[in-house]
């Protein structure tokens, strides 16, 4: 390859994408031609039965109108049909030259030579009715003229797209056949069977057409699948509820919630059909070989379906299940219409979704499970049960979630009020939902009342659990405190036995109780640990005469102050008695050892504060010496730390059952970890260390509180997305 041959010049690449998109747009004029002649064709195929039939019920001198535009229409029929063809075939070139398109229906509708009385009746008849056609083939293919909108603006750049001026517009389509049919002098009785014969046979398979143009645009590389706004997140709390009646009355068609179904279906549509669904016979798009269900009707034969047992259901799939249930309550063969199809998978993919977090039960799986055909029907009836967060049955699985999260299922569950509370709510489902999205919302309200009784029984246990916990924790806590501060002021030195017993037996306990009721940073703390320090400096030889002065005037102080400590815990008066003998021994003993031994390392005699220092000085030391070595559990330690309390946990034993578990308090700088069951009651009591070290293992596994739905919502998304990267 030549250096030269990787030159791409900026103009013949643009001159190259509009020559696709020129060949893009050809192939969509040139197919809307071709689809839309053969079914002007086959509208006028029809012609002759339709006005035989309504001449045949008409009155002598009605009849006579119908057989004359039957004439008429017959003889008309080379030039109606060439004239449509060439009038649409302009229109589509004009609009590719970006030339004005010229599209109005009143100048359509009204024939030179017309009267004003004319204008004033049958005018305004023909007007209507053709606005009428227009309102309807938008509102039924409002989805595939958007895609048709963003298909056009992508091939047609060098202009401005919009549906005044989109030539497959249901108006500039209607409108081209208005300008033919004025040709046709026709009263107006006949007329609008000539127009309601355009409407079913021509306009109502535009779906068809449209899906065969997003084809040609999808394999021209232009994505029409609109992606969905980032919702603005709500200042108001997540537990304030928008009221049923608001939330539930009629169908919902707010802009979020338009957006984020259309990316589902959009989603979908390249899973299930990658191709157009319709398939062109000749005379139309015959992809149905019935006709298509009713919403209301598909909501009817779901109710049917919801009141048999799931297996009877599932065993042959859901559609095909419909399928009959449809057959028997319409009494004719019906299909399910794609959008329909569509929102019946989404909701089925959503349960996969909800059956498969490994947080529910077997058993309350198999209970929320039965409510996938009661959310089918919602789905029908609602779209906006996939937008909208505080919709009453979304709310009301999440809850059902939540409160499930916790439980452990027993021997019998039917048994556990939980369990029977939700089965209450599944069978009110399934007996009493027919159309009206408001049972949810009663449901929702009686449940969450239910679950408030709960919370609070459970609340009060688990306060006075939290409360013995801390408090068994303090007194942990203070006990070592107290021993590690003894430890660090005795240290290696050789204590009397007397001194050993009244510091660890009996003084320990005054300082024990000081430091639950005083605190750490209180005088009174502060003085009993300086007599510590007294006590010790008491017992060691004294070497010289002011040493010995100086025991003798400290001696009645120490021994007031000592009293006085074991006095306030109620210490044993004969057991202090005995104690201070001992000592007073050993002070004589202190005095009189001058000269008898070599001079003992005596120890600063400091103010109780200098010593507090030194003492908080070798705790931090001991603290850092403990981190310096990295266990492999920083990551594990930061997780449960960064988790909120009310996070629930599954701790698992080898070859027993697992055991859910709520954090509920942190203790001793967080150190020290309490769990506590549904009810309220202490199931575990850990180490920080310990709870990640077990975390690591996989011997505990923190359970996702997230919205249920959501989750589920956000994985369908997700596996739709990879479904169609692949």
């Amino acid at each position: 390859m030549k250096p030269g041959d990787k030159v791409v010049y900026i103009g013949q690449a643009q001159q190259r994408d509009r020559t696709v998109a020129q060949k893009a747009y050809e192939a969509i004029r040139k197919l809307s031609v071709d689809r839309f002649a053969a079914l002007f064709r086959h509208m006028l195929d029809q012609v002759d039965d339709a006005l035989f039939e309504r001449a045949d019920k008409a009155s002598d001198m009605a009849q006579g109108e119908f057989f004359a535009a039957m004439r008429q229409i017959r003889l008309s029929r080379r030039e109606l049909e060439a004239g449509f063809r060439g009038e649409l075939q302009t229109a589509l070139g004009t609009f590719w030259s970006d030339q004005k398109l010229i599209s109005s229906l009143d100048s359509a509708t009204q024939a030179p030579g017309e009267g004003l009385a004319l204008v004033d009746n049958e005018m305004l008849e023909r007007s209507i009715a053709l606005d009428g056609m227009v309102s309807k083939a938008r509102a039924h293919n409002a989805e595939g003229l958007r895609r048709l909108l963003v298909g056009l603006a992508a091939l047609c750049s060098h202009r401005r797209v919009d549906e005044d001026n989109n030539p497959l517009d249901p108006r500039q389509i209607t409108t081209i056949f208005a300008r033919c049919s004025d040709r046709l002098d026709l009263n107006i009785e006949p007329r609008l069977i000539f127009y309601k014969l355009f409407e079913r046979h021509v306009l109502g398979q535009l779906p068809g057409l449209l899906d065969e143009i997003d084809q040609i645009c999808q394999d021209a590389g232009i994505e029409t699948v609109k992606k969905p706004a980032v919702p603005r997140r709500s200042a108001a709390p997540p537990e304030v509820r928008d009221s049923a009646a608001s939330s539930v009355a009629g169908t919902h068609h707010d802009e979020s919630s338009e957006a984020l179904v259309q990316m589902l279906h959009g989603l979908l549509a390249n899973r299930k059909y990658g191709a157009p669904s319709a398939h062109w016979d000749g005379t139309g798009y015959s992809s149905e070989a019935f006709a298509p269900a009713s919403v209301p009707d598909l909501v009817a034969a779901l109710s049917r379906l919801q009141r048999h047992e799931p297996e009877e259901v599932v065993g042959d799939g859901l559609k095909a299940s419909l399928g009959i249930a449809l057959q028997q309550h319409v009494g004719s063969k019906r299909v399910i219409a794609r959008a329909e199809d569509d929102t019946i998978d989404i909701v089925e993919m959503l349960f996969d979704a909800i059956l498969g977090q490994p947080a529910l039960s077997s058993s309350l799986k198999a209970l929320i499970g039965r409510l996938q055909i009661p959310v089918v029907k919602v789905a029908l009836l609602d779209r906006s049960l996939f937008a909208k967060k505080s919709h009453p049955a979304r709310r009301l699985i999440n809850e059902l979630a939540q409160a499930a999260l916790g439980w452990v299922e027993p021997e019998q569950p039917t048994r556990d009020p939980l369990y029977r509370q939700i089965e209450r709510v599944v069978e009110r489902v399934l007996n009493e939902f027919e159309d009206d999205i408001s049972l949810f919302s009663e449901l929702l309200d009686e449940f969450l009342a239910f679950r408030d009784e709960e919370r609070e029984r459970a609340r009060l246990t688990e306060e006075r659990t939290r409360q013995a916990a801390e408090g068994k924790a303090r007194v942990d806590s203070a006990k070592a405190r107290v021993a590690k501060e003894l430890e660090l002021r005795v240290g290696n030195r050789r204590v009397p036995e007397v001194v050993a017993s009244l510091l660890h037996e009996a003084w320990s306990k005054v300082l024990f109780i000081t430091l639950l009721k005083e605190g750490d940073d209180s005088d009174a703390w502060r003085a009993q640990l300086g007599l510590v320090d007294r006590l010790l400096w008491s017992v060691e030889p004294k070497v010289d005469a002011d040493q010995r002065k100086e025991l003798l005037v400290e001696i009645p102080a120490l021994l007031s102050d000592l009293r006085e400590g074991l006095n306030g815990i109620l210490f044993n008066p004969l057991e202090m008695t005995r104690l201070f003998k001992a000592l007073e021994a050993e002070h004589i003993r202190c005095l009189s050892a001058a000269g008898r031994s070599a001079p003992q390392p005596q120890p600063v005699k400091a103010e109780p504060v200098e010593r507090e220092e030194q003492v908080q000085e070798s705790f931090e030391l001991l603290d850092e010496a403990e981190q310096v070595e990295d266990d492999g559990l920083d990551e594990f330690r930061l997780r449960i730390q960064e988790a909120p309390i009310g996070t629930w946990f599954e701790f698992r034993r080898d070859g027993e059952p697992a055991i859910r578990a709520k954090l509920s308090a942190r203790l001793s700088e967080g150190k020290r970890l309490i769990f506590v069951n549904r009810s309220g009651f202490k199931s575990a009591d850990k180490m920080l260390d310990e709870v990640a070290a077990e975390l690591r293992d996989g011997k505990i596994m923190m359970l996702d509180d997230d919205l249920l739905f959501e989750r589920a919502l956000e994985t369908v998304v997700a596996n739709l997305r990879d479904m169609r990267m692949a």
